[in-house]
């Protein structure tokens, strides 16, 4: 994998008959410390105010630049403007111990199906923690390249398995679902309230509902073929 990946996007910046439209460019590239202020930025307006916080963030930040890799089991990467050197989006990714993976799930493992957890718990295993990207520039493919490039590149660190949480909106809508889905993940459950009583806890706002946050979380994961499946009949 190319440690830094250029990617053609439209970008609107001129106009022609009413239409809005040029062809640009941006790269992914490692998160860095000069980069973090862009980010939080993003991560505060698409996750809500005070779900991340400055010292979680800082811990992904590395020393720039193409290298891509993983650091410590995390990987943070931005997907950076060529042009004008402008953040577009963040994601945020870890290599989870056992201990991270039921902390991630906020005591709702037990909800999940019992063959995928014990994969989850017993393979190197990927969060796809927090993925934001620019009111300005949705839907040209930002998060989606984000979660490629850092999918390749824990994969390229012997991680096999992946899971995230898609936030499901109380009107229904859940649009990094099908983001996911197009990478290869599938919906194991839907975990109502799922944050509501740590943004009470932490006091963190959520964009679509403030405080207490009401969305649902789904979670989803890396598919299996059946024969690969770990039994679910028997004890953990």
């Amino acid at each position: 994998m190319s440690p830094t990946q250029i990617v053609s996007h439209d970008n609107p910046s001129s106009s022609d008959g009413g239409k809005l439209h040029w062809q640009s460019s941006y790269e992914i590239a490692r998160l860095s410390l000069g980069y973090t202020n862009e980010a939080m930025e993003i991560l505060r307006c698409e996750l809500g105010e005070g779900y991340i916080t400055w010292e979680h963030l800082l811990s992904f930040a590395g020393s720039g630049g193409n290298d891509t890799r993983a650091v410590d089991g995390k990987l943070g990467l931005v997907a950076v403007d060529t042009d004008r050197r402008r953040v577009l989006g963040v994601v945020l990714c870890e290599i989870v111990s056992l201990e991270l993976l039921e902390q991630s799930l906020r005591g709702f493992a037990e909800s999940l199906p019992r063959a995928d957890m014990f994969r989850l718990r017993n393979s190197r295993t990927g969060f796809l923690e927090s993925i934001a990207v620019d009111v300005q520039y949705r839907r040209r493919g930002i998060a989606t390249s984000l979660i490629r490039v850092a999918m390749d590149s824990l994969r390229n660190s012997g991680i096999g398995d992946f899971y995230g949480l898609a936030w499901k909106r109380p009107d229904g809508s859940c649009p990094t679902k099908s983001m996911l889905a197009s990478l290869g993940l599938e919906a194991l459950a839907e975990l109502p309230g799922f944050w509501e009583a740590e943004s009470e806890a932490k006091g963190y706002t959520c964009p679509i509902c403030g405080n207490p946050c009401e969305c649902a979380a789904v979670v989803m994961c890396t598919t299996v073929p059946a024969q690969g499946r770990a039994p679910s009949t028997n004890s953990e």
